[in-house]
């Protein structure tokens, strides 16, 4: 078969962003990419296959209320004593969450 130059380098990119497969897929190892669509890893549950998302992030002015909340809740978490830390905790663990 015959391959122009251009086809060549194309072949050659595609072999370097395609993953790298030992054996049957997802019988033995698969690692890597394939395009930005879906990427093969190694789990402890075995080989696994799995598409590629993006995270959804959005910035809106009720997400941004709720981070700004739990921000100062976390500042004056770590303003607290340790002593202060210790009472809360044991409250948390003496209440019963299930009474209304």
């Amino acid at each position: 078969m015959f391959l122009s130059a251009l086809s060549m380098r194309v072949f050659t990119h595609l072999i370097k962003i395609m993953p790298k497969v030992t054996g049957p897929m997802l019988s033995l190892d698969a690692r890597g990419t394939v395009g930005k669509a879906f990427y093969f890893q190694n789990r402890p549950s075995g080989p696994a296959a799995a598409c590629r998302t993006v995270p959804h992030d959005p910035k809106n002015a009720s997400q941004l209320v709720i981070r700004s909340y739990v921000k100062e809740a976390i500042n004056k978490w770590k303003s607290l004593r340790e002593w202060e830390k210790d009472f809360w905790r044991k409250y948390v663990k003496s209440t019963d969450y299930y009474a209304a």
